[in-house]
């Protein structure tokens, strides 16, 4: 061969933990504006970090210490546990930018607890002189715990992300999957690059060379990828971080008796409502709009439900339709990206979806419908 095997994998050990640490040090350097609601993605800053720090430590340790990737006990139970430890705060961070709730110190503190244990025993086994008789079972029995640790975490993710995306849309009218579908890429992905890991303990050096390789070009990418969130987190931290939507309940009797004084009043709040056409507004909750109107949550579904046979979320996607179809008949002249804006849509994909869903064809079929282009 052209190179050194060995050298080549103790300088990409180096070289790869040099990387990481300098990575985590700029994820630490990412600004994040000092507000309550971003609290959690501050501490979802900080596990990533401890992620970098932990790899770039045990590179740093491995290159050192001299020892060679296909032979030495230490390696590969350091490696499985470096892991774990690795599984653990990627998922926790991922779970973070879609669930901040669920994280809590207690939490990470269990299973950090737990996989210390299993993996610092690992380690000491290793360490033994009668390592060569007792690791290979203890290894086993490690790799078999660490497979479902990953399908524990997949799990996981797959529940508190699909949560996710219900509070969102019940927090705003419109479908937002886009704004966190780079987070499900990003936990498959550390998903692909932990069984990797998981490969490379018993392949060769050029697998483990691979490995390095495409896990430093990953932890790269997770920098780029939280740098970027800053732009969404304003907009969907509110939403992750709210309580859930308030439960249908009993009108109270209270309620019952002056029901019809309430009605009055919140019609004519609605009235101007519509009237204002505060409906173009694009990412207004329904929290805030009941609160502008004066009313609370169960008297305003209570109202919409009786007098208008839906649910606020339904009747105001139709006004908004109905004004884009307004602007479509009254100013040909305007782009659809315009008429997009001006009825309160956030993205042109939700415009033609729900154009076609309320009136049976597209924006550009009904406008060449009118005569228009």
């Amino acid at each position: 061969m052209f190179f050194d095997m060995a050298i080549t994998h103790y300088m990409l050990t180096f070289s790869s933990s040099c990387v990481t640490l300098v990575l985590g040090v700029l994820l630490l350097g990412i600004r994040i504006p000092r507000q309550e609601v971003l609290g959690k993605l501050r501490k979802a800053r900080a596990y990533l970090a401890g992620a970098y720090f932990v790899l770039a430590a045990s590179g740093f340790f491995s290159y050192f210490m001299g020892v060679e990737a296909e032979k030495d006990y230490v390696l590969m139970a350091c490696t499985l546990f470096i892991a774990s430890c690795q599984a653990f705060l990627f998922t926790v961070t991922c779970i973070t930018f879609v669930r901040p709730a669920w994280v809590t110190r207690a939490i990470v503190l269990r299973h950090l607890s737990v996989i210390g244990v299993v993996g610092g025993s690992l380690v000491a086994i290793s360490l033994l002189p009668e390592a060569g008789e007792l690791f290979p079972y203890a290894l086993y029995g490690c790799v078999v715990l660490y497979g479902l640790q990953l399908l524990r975490y997949v799990h996981l993710f797959r529940r508190e992300y699909g949560r996710s995306l219900q509070q969102v849309e019940a927090y705003y009218d419109e479908e937002e999957n886009h704004r966190l579908r780079w987070v499900k890429v990003c936990f498959y992905s550390a998903l692909v690059i932990g069984v990797w890991a998981l490969v490379s303990i018993f392949a060769g050096s050029l697998l483990y060379c691979l490995f390095i390789v495409a896990y430093t070009a990953y932890y790269a990418s997770m920098v780029y990828r939280f740098s970027n969130y800053m732009a969404d987190a304003k907009f969907l931290i509110p939403a992750l971080s709210a309580g859930p939507v308030p439960a249908e309940g009993e009108i109270s009797d209270y309620e019952q008796r002056h029901l019809s004084e309430k009605e009055q009043r919140l019609k004519a709040a609605l009235e101007r409502w519509v009237a204002d056409k505060e409906y173009c507004k694009p990412d207004v909750d329904v929290e805030s709009v009941v609160v502008s109107l004066g009313t609370n949550h169960n008297f305003f579904r209570h109202y919409l439900k009786t007098h208008m046979d839906s649910d606020f979320r339904a009747w105001r996607m139709k006004l908004r339709v109905g004004e884009a179809r307004r602007l479509i008949e009254e100013r040909p002249d305007v782009s659809l990206d315009e008429v997009c804006r001006l009825a309160g849509f956030n993205h042109l994909s939700n415009l033609h979806r729900q154009f076609e869903k309320i009136v049976g064809m597209t924006p550009t079929e009904y406008r060449r419908s009118l005569g228009g282009r």
